[in-house]
C-alpha cells in the first residue's frame, strides 16, 4: 500500500482528498494526525505555488510522499 501525507491541517480539504482517495491502495495521513501544530507560510503568487511550498515543508519534516492543494478559498 501506497502511503501519502496531505499537507494539510484544513478538515474539509483533508475529508475531501480522502474522499477522492477512497478506493485507490493509499493510505492518507493528514499533519493533524503527525501532531504538526505549526502553519506552513504560502507566500507564493499562484495556487500552484502555494501547493509546491505546503508539499515541499511537509517533505522536509516527515521526508514522506505528499500531497498539497490550495484551491485559494
Amino acid at each position: 500500500m501506497v502511503e501519502l501525507l496531505i499537507a494539510s491541517r484544513n478538515r474539509g480539504k483533508v475529508t475531501e482528498i480522502r474522499e477522492i482517495f477512497s478506493l485507490k491502495n493509499v493510505d492518507l495521513l493528514d499533519l493533524h494526525e503527525l501532531g504538526f501544530e505549526g502553519e506552513i507560510e504560502e507566500s507564493g503568487d499562484t495556487f500552484e505555488e502555494n501547493a509546491l511550498i505546503k508539499a515541499r515543508a511537509a517533505f522536509h519534516r516527515y521526508s514522506r510522499p505528499v500531497i498539497a492543494d490550495d484551491s485559494g478559498l
